[in-house]
């Protein structure tokens, strides 16, 4: 086949294979930063999810899509979101990530209809215990929300939750818990400017003033907005935030 370019990326490239191994098979949707696709794995014949960066110019663009692929490769935990692969496709134009496929349905659906409190606590636990598994390998998420948490079946009585979108996170030096650059991100200090990256309703506080040294402690506070929202259907600080 062809060799397509980035900017096909969407339906145009239904039925192309990545690097000869991953056969994109259906758009699962599409964000800022690229277009996630189902796909075969060939040589096994394993569904997994590759995304694809959309083309862009800014090299922190780009950074941060490695940064994201880093920090998942050192997640292995069944309530986070595995990486298979990762690599450059099209003479090392397009970025791509290969995951697992998680056929479940999104939190973020779920939470239209009544969830038990039972059912409720034990979706808590297993965020709980992705974002200890997280920060135990000295990774932040940042982005952490309904959207971003699928529940995948199991043969148990509840679904698995599984912490996905690592695209915000950062990775932090075991040493002195400051933010390190990887993949070429620069490290936040005060002379650097900062732009807010996030969801406003779920951010900590320090998160949202631009402190450059966060710590577990963002993840956590967002962790306790998506449990007051789970259990009262609403978030606890909403004004003035549209």
């Amino acid at each position: 086949m062809e060799a397509v370019g980035v900017e096909q990326v969407g339906e145009e490239l239904l039925g192309a294979i990545v690097e000869g191994r991953y056969r994109l098979d259906r758009v699962l949707g599409s964000g800022a930063s690229g277009v996630v696709y189902l796909a075969t794995q060939l040589a096994v014949d394993r569904q997994v999810a590759v995304k694809l960066l959309h083309e862009s110019d800014d090299p922190e663009f780009q950074a941060r899509f490695e940064v994201e692929a880093r920090a998942i490769a050192r997640l292995n935990h069944k309530n986070c979101i595995t990486l298979h692969d990762f690599g450059h496709w099209v003479d090392g134009e397009t970025y791509y990530m290969v995951t697992e496929y998680i056929g479940g349905e999104g939190l973020a659906d779920r939470m239209m209809d009544f969830m038990p409190v039972d059912f409720v606590i034990h979706l808590l636990l297993d965020v709980a215990q992705a974002l200890n598994h997280a920060h135990g390998n000295n990774i932040l998420h940042r982005d952490l929300k309904p959207e971003n948490i699928m529940l995948s079946k199991t043969d148990q009585r509840w679904e698995n939750a599984k912490v996905l979108d690592f695209g915000l996170a950062h990775i932090l030096d075991s040493g002195n818990m400051r933010l390190t650059p990887i993949g070429g991100l620069p490290v936040a200090n005060a002379d650097t400017p900062r732009v807010v990256h996030g969801t406003p309703i779920y951010m900590s506080p320090e998160q949202c003033n631009q402190v450059a040294e966060l710590t577990a402690a963002t993840d956590i506070y967002s962790l306790g907005v998506l449990a007051f929202e789970l259990l009262e259907g609403r978030v606890p600080f909403d004004r003035g935030l549209g």
